[in-house]
């Protein structure tokens, strides 16, 4: 239940068939988005962070999704 999550808070759930991730940003809002990174799959769920008001960041490479439009927002490149 949302009403449940804290700020800052992120939970994995399955919803109607889908594994998603669920989060309540610094905005105060909860968001639910795709648990997956679409990067190399990362399960948001496990590891990942709310940044940025309404984001979350993958644990592995640290790319951003905004819970608001669902897209990812940031991509971190590394060397």
């Amino acid at each position: 239940e949302a009403h449940k999550l804290k700020k800052g808070e992120v939970k994995s759930v399955d919803m109607v068939g889908q594994n998603m991730v669920v989060y309540r940003g610094e905005d105060g809002v909860a968001y639910a988005l795709e648990a997956y990174c679409l990067h190399m799959g990362a399960h948001l769920g496990v590891g990942g962070e709310v940044v940025n008001t309404s984001c979350i960041q993958c644990p592995f490479h640290g790319w951003l999704y905004d819970g608001k439009s669902g897209h990812c927002v940031v991509i971190k490149s590394y060397i």
